[in-house]
């Protein structure tokens, strides 16, 4: 494996945990917490430059955003179904009260179509949710019933409510998603994004900004002086790096001395 692809995977294994931490931290308190988005996106960047041994360039940094972005939008999505499975869970413990409120509303359905609710509102209050008497009669139909007519009801209930949500997951999905991120939570992730590029690319030109390897334009005798091996006339070595790696310095380099025991050299003989 390359160091790129080292850098794949360790940008995608600290990603992965750090937008677990997020996701923990916004189930168990409730808040959206947007702005601890930016450490997945650093996390990603410098994983990336360290697997790939800060030679990741622009390709290590796209990378290196992509799978910040991709490990986000994941923390999101499941923060948002764990809090449907709560929703799911809070749906099948019906009580004794919503059963006797959802026969309550069944009542009030029945007398709204036969006319008989208008005078069931007769000396009661305009606002109250039911009249009196669909309550009592909610109230008197729920302990008529035997235990185990009163379990199928619940089991029916129960049911009913599983299939509407089941109907509406993908709805409320994207509604979830949409308010676990907010506004600033975008914001927060596009800092993010941009943390991951920024450090997935750190490479050759990174290491020269910081002095590790100078690019300088050098002719063929300033390299053959150096005794160092260079490409188009350019020098691959700066001084930090030449001191670390301990190569011999030319006491001549840069002197007329140097240059002319260079110029003076005799002409290699053509053979024969």
């Amino acid at each position: 494996m390359g160091s790129l692809g080292k850098g794949t995977f360790a940008a995608c294994f600290v990603a992965l945990v750090a937008a677990a931490v997020w996701t923990a931290a916004s189930y168990f308190t409730d808040w959206r917490l947007g702005i601890l988005a930016p450490i997945v996106g650093l996390a990603a960047g410098a994983a990336m430059a360290s697997g790939s041994e800060r030679q990741g360039g622009v390709q290590g940094g796209l990378i290196a955003a992509i799978i910040a972005l991709v490990a986000m939008v994941g923390s999101r999505y499941a923060l948002t179904q764990l809090q449907l499975r709560d929703w799911a869970q809070r749906i099948a413990s019906i009580s004794d009260e919503d059963v006797v409120a959802a026969l309550a509303d069944r009542l009030y359905d029945e007398a709204a179509l036969d006319g008989s609710l208008e005078t069931m509102y007769v000396g009661t209050a305009s606002d109250d949710e039911y009249p009196p008497q669909i309550w009592s009669r909610a109230e008197s139909t729920w302990e008529g019933m035997t235990v185990g007519e009163r379990e199928e009801l619940r089991q029916a209930m129960i049911a009913e409510n599983e299939e509407a949500m089941a109907e509406a997951a993908p709805i409320l999905t994207g509604i979830g998603m949409l308010l676990n991120v907010g506004l600033a939570g975008m914001c927060c992730m596009g800092v993010s994004v941009v943390a991951a590029y920024r450090l997935g690319r750190a490479g050759l030109e990174t290491a020269t900004e910081r002095g590790v390897v100078g690019v300088v334009s050098a002719g063929p005798a300033r390299d053959v002086a150096k005794g160092v091996p260079a490409v188009g006339g350019e020098e691959v070595l700066g001084g930090p790096l030449r001191a670390a790696m301990k190569l011999p310095v030319d006491p001549l380099e840069g002197t007329e001395a140097g240059a002319r025991s260079l110029t003076s050299a005799p002409p290699l003989r053509k053979a024969a």
